[in-house]
């Protein structure tokens, strides 16, 4: 009975403070003159052009805020500053790359502040922004930070000479349909005809797990919280496929003349594909203007980007993961500031922004109506006809489907380039099957340090 009249008691009190017109925390009072807001961003050349044109125009459309956009250095080089800053000497705004954004969201402390906030406090419509995206830059349905660019992992191709061996790119479904138009090209006589960038970045395994359908890791892929383990070695499809991508590899490798030097720079990469030196080239679509522009200079000729192949032939694609930079609030304890950053992000989605980025640097628009303005089409139409490709593939992807989110992901990155190196020197080193399982137990035994340090429950198991 006390507990009854101890409740209705509370109640009484609470809907006395409502009738009284208590409220929350007021607004502060807005500074006199322009509030300034810092943005550093990573990115370089026609991009970091494209950010600062956007900057330029907002700053002529209102008198509110001055945007202060400047080149912040490598994203681990923001992330540092970013680590070591006071909350007041943050800047407003930063960048991060895709897969770094599971870092910050991570983080106890919040460096930033969540983008849902703000949609939520003036009920912004985000329905704009190209669906698959969410996936990446959302948790539990709520924005975390916003896309700044759209990239897909895959494949360029001279089409144009790989036509004339029989070759149609647009079958090429899966690695091991790759792997059967090499060895066509080989008892053919070609040589050093493929730049196979997989062996230097983990991207293009996680994306054709993604592709597949295929989770690499607990929790949701990490969508429900930090992973607790990965599943490279689960015994079921996630084994099987990882082992089947190391099996490409190392079958590739002991070719011995299939592939290009790998040392080389990707931008030389890209002059020996503009120069047709090369047929084959594991890529970015984010680097196609750098590339259309190569093979304009170096004598045109056909050639497309297609999307991330399966890794098995016969399954089906479930999707396109989408990736790219992101661009977080910075948490500075400055209600105006936040309010100028927030201003800005919005102010980066308007269709001439959009447009603009994806036309100097090659990523795709990551609005719909941005894809579909008279500019962009043109731009699609007349000078790279495979962004269509990449849109439709994204378009068609289904819920949910997204690269893993983890905060380990450099240390990951670092474990595969390890085992791909090992298979370089030596492609007996391996099998399929046991560079899986050894990207598992070193993952794991990285997650089981991360969760350590961090105070988080652990369950994964170091073998």
């Amino acid at each position: 009975m006390k507990k009854v009249l101890a409740l209705i008691l509370a109640l009484v009190m609470a809907l006395s403070l409502v009738a009284c017109g208590e409220k929350g925390p007021e607004t502060p009072e807005k500074p006199e003159g322009p509030i300034t807001i810092k943005v550093s961003v990573a990115q370089s050349g026609d991009g970091f052009t494209a950010l600062t044109d956007a900057a330029a125009a907002f700053n002529a459309s209102q008198s509110d805020y001055v945007v202060d956009l400047y080149y912040g250095g490598s994203y681990t080089e923001i992330m540092t500053i970013m680590m070591t800053s006071t909350e007041a000497d943050r800047p407003d705004i930063f960048a991060s790359s895709g897969n770094d954004t599971a870092i910050y969201i991570a983080m106890e402390d919040k460096m930033y502040v969540p983008v849902e906030d703000f949609i939520k406090a003036e009920n912004y419509d985000d329905s704009n922004i190209v669906a698959n995206l969410r996936a990446n830059y959302q948790r539990n349905g709520e924005w975390q930070c916003w896309p700044l660019g759209n990239t897909n992992v895959g494949q360029y191709y001279n089409t144009e000479v790989l036509s004339t061996y029989g070759i149609d790119v647009k079958e090429l479904k899966s690695y091991q349909d790759i792997y059967a138009a090499c060895q066509k090209l080989s008892d053919a006589g070609l040589k050093n005809f493929y730049q196979m960038r997989a062996l230097t970045h983990i991207d293009w395994l996680n994306y054709a797990m993604t592709a597949q359908g295929v989770h690499y890791f607990d929790n949701n892929n990490g969508r429900d919280g930090v992973p607790t383990k990965c599943l490279y070695d689960d015994g079921g499809e996630c084994q099987q496929a990882t082992a089947a991508f190391f099996q490409y590899i190392i079958d590739i490798v002991k070719q011995g003349d299939w592939i290009l030097d790998t040392t080389i720079s990707n931008s030389d990469a890209w002059i020996e594909f503009a120069k047709q030196n090369i047929l084959f080239l594991d890529g970015y679509v984010s680097g196609a203007n750098s590339i259309i522009s190569l093979v304009n200079d170096n004598g045109a000729f056909e050639f497309s980007y297609e999307v991330s192949p399966v890794i098995e032939a016969g399954k089906p694609t479930k999707g396109q993961s989408p990736g790219g930079g992101a661009l977080f609030i910075a948490k500075t304890g400055d209600y105006w500031r936040q309010q100028g950053a927030w201003e800005f992000m919005k102010y980066l989605l308007n269709d001439e922004v959009v447009v603009d980025y994806a036309m100097k640097t090659g990523y795709t628009p990551i609005t719909i109506s941005g894809s579909q303005t008279a500019k962009y089409q043109e731009y699609v139409n007349n000078v790279f006809p495979s962004a269509a490709t990449v849109i439709a593939a994204q378009a068609a992807t289904e819920e949910g489907v997204a690269y893993a989110p983890n905060p380990i992901s450099s240390a990951v990155n670092k474990i595969y380039k390890d085992i791909c190196q090992k298979i370089l020197a030596d492609p007996n080193a391996y099998t399929g099957e046991s560079a899986a399982l050894e990207l598992a137990q070193r993952t794991n035994e990285e997650l089981n340090l991360y969760r350590i340090t961090e105070g988080l429950d652990y369950s994964c198991t170091v073998r």
